[in-house]
């Protein structure tokens, strides 16, 4: 794990954990999705945030919220949000305000917290009406679908998501963020349980389609959505069992390497079940109800063993075992009369039924009766939530059309504004003409002055030119030193190897084949690095470069550049001590290190004594490059090396160069050290990455 406390600026520090934070939330789709250590990294981020920085607590805050509420830690899920909620405030952040406010609504509906829902969706209506920024838009239009939805206002919920997922078709073609598209898939999931419930089915199965495209952009959304498709093919008019089995096991193949149980293969085992019972398949029915029933106890969830004790409730009412039937329905409806009416009515409906088929008809009757009077309730539930559910589409409409009719006279009024202002001109002109009048005489008088001084800065102008030239000419003949000294080697050794081969060829048996062939792969590896060397070092030459900064594992960069230098090691006995911590993070560009530690292990083999160690190490946040040298070179006359202009295509100096080049470039400090008689260190010292080489989004 990436070692936060060594970057010493507090900003640099902040950045670089929020960065962190989001991809284990989902921004990089290769790395996917990790909620349990974001809800680590959320908690350690609140503890380093200092008390005043408002707008790090809302995000850190928001890190550990979501991830609680992905793992269905509820309670904890409410008590980050309301954190973040309260932070974003005084850190003056709309995204942070809608994005913290959107996801305490299905934490106050889930916890019957209905007053409090409704004051968060008259916030999230008071920010959509006044921002223009698209993330925070797109939070507020999702937090008002899920209101809606959940309270069963399925067209204005409808409008809601639909609004959200324009601003995030526009947000995923402009980021790279994979969040988005994690958004995409979730809200087209949501869309399709609006239709469903709408009874729209064929705009049902459309919104599922539109969202698969981005299903696997995390594994939890490819679960969810091979349920929904098990769920789809099994209960809506479209039903298709062959299209709903595909779907089935290729969710079975994502459950089952995993050490937990999903409850989307618990709940489509349950679709199963009911869709077999619907059809009279008792047999195939039972093995889809005793698999839920097995994976259900596993999870030890509530809700989960609520809706298997329903469906096996059905399934034995259908097979007769009627006393088993009412004692499983009877438990199921306590809990269906407060989170589902429709399977609320058919427990009572199938309870009244069980009587009947047992012969008592006392309590048959009591059970029809309480089944006429919820239908009758649940009925005028309806109908009051449809008209309401019109009320608030055509107050939207309303106000919408309030909006643009205040727009329009705002248009209006900055029509007459710009009118008056013309006059207002007019009338100024003719006063400012007396003045030119007057200005053109002074002018005349101050014109040859100005010349002067405009040749004086043309002439400053083409001394700059002919610096830069000069410039350009200098790094043009050291680009020419420098392939004529690192590429003639390496050429020449591949090109003698080629005659020796083509002029000699029974000089070789299998192994010294063998051996040159390896040399031969080698040797073009190296050329082929040092080739990308000269043309990131002769890229860095040039204005309006910019190095690309992220965290860089400094040791695993080493290690890669090491095993390059495998032949020359083995053929002069050397052994490399790599002693860099794992831990060891720099915010850095990654080539640029890669290039410069490429140079300096190549001049430490080069130019150690046989059998020798080379030593990799950090100390006083630096990195150490120890070999005992041969070369005669001290270290003063390598520091000397690095700060001459024109370089020698002799022994020393072109890759030293290009190393001490790309260094200044981001911000490292090379220079050489002896710490013990007969050994050269070079030192790598980083001073801290700006800021705005951290990358994230929260």
């Amino acid at each position: 794990m990436p070692d936060f406390g060594r970057i010493k600026n507090y900003d640099a520090k902040m950045d670089s954990l929020r960065a962190y934070c989001n991809i284990l939330l989902g921004s990089d789709a290769s790395r996917g999705v990790n909620f349990p250590q974001a809800i680590v990294y959320g908690q350690k981020g609140l503890d380093m945030t200092r008390q005043d920085d408002h707008r790090h607590k809302a995000q850190f805050a928001l890190v550990a919220g979501i991830g609680y509420y992905s793992i269905a830690r509820f309670d904890s899920a409410l008590v980050y949000m309301k954190l973040a909620a309260a932070e974003s405030v005084p850190a003056r952040n709309n995204l942070l305000i809608a994005w913290s406010r959107s996801n305490l609504i299905p934490l106050y509906m889930q916890s019957q917290h209905l007053p409090a829902a409704d004051s968060v969706a008259e916030e999230l209506k008071l920010i959509a009406d006044t921002s223009r920024d698209r993330g925070a838009l797109s939070k507020c239009y999702y937090g008002l679908a899920n209101y809606y939805y959940l309270r069963s206002y399925y067209a204005t919920a409808q409008s809601y998501f639909l609004r959200s997922l324009e601003i995030i078709r526009h947000l995923m073609d402009t980021s790279s963020d994979n969040r988005y598209r994690m958004d995409y898939a979730v809200q087209n999931y949501m869309l399709y349980k609006v239709y469903g419930n709408t009874e729209l089915y064929d705009k049902a199965l459309q919104a599922l389609r539109e969202g698969s495209r981005y299903l696997h952009s995390a594994s939890s959304l490819t679960q969810r959505y091979y349920s929904a498709y098990v769920d789809a093919y099994t209960t809506l008019p479209v039903a298709n069992i062959d299209s709903a089995l595909y779907y089935y096991h290729l969710l079975e193949e994502q459950a089952q390497p995993a050490r937990t149980t999903g409850s989307e293969y618990v709940i489509s085992n349950i679709a199963l079940g009911q869709f077999y019972v619907k059809k009279g398949d008792y047999g195939q029915a039972l093995t889809y109800i005793d698999k839920a029933t097995t994976l259900a106890e596993a999870s030890k969830a509530p809700f989960l063993i609520h809706q298997v004790e329903n469906i096996k409730g059905i399934y034995k009412f259908h097979t007769g075992a009627y006393d088993e039937a009412i004692s499983l329905l009877e438990k199921a409806m306590v809990i269906n009369k407060d989170v589902n009416k429709g399977n609320y009515l058919e427990d009572l409906y199938l309870i009244a039924q069980s009587y009947k088929a047992k012969g008592n008809l006392g309590k048959a009757m009591t059970y029809y009766d309480q089944y006429d009077r919820e239908k009758d309730t649940f009925t005028r539930a309806n109908m009051n939530r449809y008209f309401a559910d019109l009320n608030v589409q055509y107050r939207s409409r309303e106000k919408e059309k309030q909006i643009s009719s205040l727009s329009s006279e705002n248009q209006l009024r900055a029509l007459e504004l710009k009118n008056a202002t013309r006059l207002r001109l007019l009338l100024i002109a003719g006063l400012v003409a007396l003045g030119i009048i007057s200005l053109l005489l002074f002018r005349i008088y101050r014109n040859k002055e100005k010349l002067n001084k405009v040749m004086n800065e043309r002439n400053r102008e083409l001394d700059r030119l002919n610096a830069r030239l000069a410039l350009a000419n200098e790094t043009k003949a050291r680009l020419f030193g420098i392939f004529s000294h690192d590429l003639r080697s390496p050429v020449s050794k591949i090109a003698q190897f080629l005659r020796l081969q083509k002029e000699n060829p029974d000089l070789f048996n299998d192994n010294a084949r063998s051996e040159y062939h390896e040399k031969f792969t080698q040797t073009t590896a190296n050329l082929l690095n040092t080739m990308e060397d000269l043309l990131l070092w002769s890229k860095s030459q040039m204005e309006n470069f910019t190095p690309e900064y992220h965290a860089v594992a400094v040791r695993e960069l080493a290690e890669k550049e090491m095993s390059l230098l495998h032949g020359p090691v083995e053929e002069k006995s050397l052994k490399i001590d790599n002693q860099i911590p794992e831990s060891f993070f720099s915010v850095t560009d990654e080539n640029f290190v890669s290039i410069i530690l490429r140079n300096l292990l190549q001049n430490a083999v080069r130019y150690s004594k046989d059998s020798g160690t080379i030593t990799l190490k950090v100390q006083d946040n630096a990195v150490w490059i120890s070999n005992p040298s041969t070369s005669g070179m001290s270290a003063a006359a390598l520091n000397d090396l690095l700060q001459k202009e024109a370089v020698s295509s002799s022994n020393y100096g072109l890759g030293l160069q290009i190393a001490s080049d790309l260094a200044e470039r981001i911000g490292i400090r090379l220079h050489f050290t002896e710490e013990q008689t007969g050994y050269v260190t070079a030192r790598l010292e980083w001073e801290q990455a700006p800021e705005a080489a951290v990358n994230g989004r929260s």
